[in-house]
């Protein structure tokens, strides 16, 4: 069997490789590994290429000097650094959102020929790994940011369904449920954004329509409320962060994408302590941006 940490770096290494049977079934396009070790590999290797992604994001969080007020680089960043951690989150749960074009495209082609068969398109896709790590399902999408935080609504509702069904202490199994059902909630804005699409939309707002007084000239507010763009971002980091008290778009999506952030890096802390090989990819190079950032 491969060594955890060498040979595949990432799932699109993984399709690279052209170590699997290409197959069909109805609209469907199945990728069956040689050996599912290297697609442990290759998963590891992009939930830690991510959550990396989003440490230093936040750690590059700071308080521009000469334009103190500015709120709007704050925002894009808080963005990114929870976009990289949906996608971390997701893998964790063997989901990738993932384009599919260039090398990778045309190495699945070459593969998919032997057989008289095509893959469909280039494009983004939803990537489903079976539990027992033998075959790839992919479905197309449309939105690489739209459908990755709608992906990761329907993940979390996953979750939330079978916390419920769990054999577990009540309060431990309500705790869970109401924690899935709050990260849901604000992801959707209650709701206001079905897809989950909230975070997305507002840092598109910001970042390509000037809006929410986070460019000059500022609003009369100031944010954050309380102490500083760092003090946040180390909070996250630390694994601390507390909610900012109100209800401003500007508070709004700042909780919502600082919770999920650290949700989805207290997850990816929690597969180190397991101390299971297939964290090699997150001991050698996640814990050593950690260390880095906090």
């Amino acid at each position: 069997m491969v060594e955890h940490s060498s040979q595949l770096q990432d799932f699109k290494a993984f399709v690279a490789s052209q170590r699997y049977v290409f197959e069909t079934s109805g609209e469907l396009v199945k990728l069956r590994p040689y050996m599912p070790d290297e697609l442990k590999s290759a998963c590891a290797g992009d939930c830690s290429k991510f959550a990396r992604a989003a440490l230093e994001s936040l750690s590059g969080i700071v308080t521009d000097t000469r334009s103190p007020r500015n709120t709007a680089w704050f925002v894009i960043r808080a963005y990114y650094a929870a976009f990289y951690s949906a996608h971390a989150f997701l893998r964790l749960f063997g989901v990738m959102c993932s384009n599919i074009d260039g090398t990778e495209f045309a190495r699945i082609q070459e593969v998919a020929k032997v057989t008289g068969l095509t893959f469909p398109k280039k494009g983004f896709f939803r990537v489903d790994v079976s539990n027992d790590l033998g075959a790839l399902t992919f479905v197309p999408l449309k939105n690489s940011h739209e459908d990755t935080w709608s992906t990761v609504v329907d993940i979390l509702d996953q979750l939330r369904s079978g916390a419920v069904a769990v054999a577990a202490p009540k309060a431990s199994r309500d705790a869970t449920v109401e924690l899935l059902t709050e990260h849901i909630a604000r992801l959707t804005d209650d709701q206001k954004f079905r897809t989950g699409n909230f975070l997305s939309y507002t840092r598109n707002q910001v970042q390509y329509r000037f809006a929410l007084q986070t460019w000059y000239p500022y609003g009369g507010k100031r944010f954050p409320p309380t102490g500083s763009f760092e003090e946040i971002a180390l909070s996250v980091l630390e694994g601390r962060f507390q909610c900012l008290v109100g209800q401003t778009d500007l508070i709004r999506f700042t909780n919502c994408a600082l919770t999920f952030c650290q949700f989805a890096l207290d997850l990816t802390n929690s597969v180190l302590s397991d101390g299971n090989n297939v964290s090699h990819h997150l001991i050698r190079d996640y814990v050593r941006v950690k260390n880095l950032c906090c």
